[in-house]
């Protein structure tokens, strides 16, 4: 039987992948991966590697590992983004610093899209 957490962080999972569709990303959904991201969002030539977050922010460790894969070189832009949504809180998306390793810039869409949660 699957655990609460676990029906509700993939809940999330499909939210966060909704809401980039909606603003016109290809998404896709790494599920069973465990590994870096647990979305995957493409748009011309961007790249968002995704790691989605219900209920608890990610460990300094987390945040440490997603920093080193934020990458802009040549025509290639792929950026980490934590999704990251509390109970009955709005989603919020943040990236690694480049700044300072293990702080959480928070970022906003210009076209952002309302959800129904």
């Amino acid at each position: 039987m699957v655990n609460k957490k676990y029906r509700a962080g993939r809940r999330f999972e499909y939210e966060v992948k909704k809401y980039f569709e909606k603003l016109g990303w290809l998404v896709f959904r790494t599920a069973g991966s465990h590994g870096l991201a647990d979305i995957i969002a493409v748009k011309e030539s961007d790249t968002l590697l995704i790691q989605c977050k219900y209920g608890s922010m990610p460990t300094k460790a987390e945040i440490g590992k997603l920093w080193r894969y934020n990458w802009h070189k040549f025509d290639i832009h792929i950026s980490v983004l934590i999704a990251h949504r509390k109970p009955r809180e709005k989603l919020k998306l943040y990236e690694p610093s480049l700044a300072k390793k293990y702080r959480l810039n928070e970022v906003y869409f210009s076209d952002e899209v309302e959800m129904d949660i």
